[in-house]
């Protein structure tokens, strides 16, 4: 019984390590999207000139 849990444990992370390294593959096209950039960088600004209670 502990060896089939042991199995199903390490084919799970097999499994799950396989389609990390797939997903890695594509290229992450909402990294590299100047727009989200700006946006992110303009969010950050607001929220430093913001007064804190």
């Amino acid at each position: 019984m502990r060896s089939l849990i042991i199995k199903i444990f390490l084919a799970y992370w097999m499994a799950a390590g396989v389609v990390i390294i797939i997903s890695d593959f594509e290229p992450h096209r909402h990294i590299h999207n100047p727009e989200l950039i700006d946006a992110l960088n303009a969010s950050l600004q607001m929220s430093l000139r913001q007064p804190r209670c």
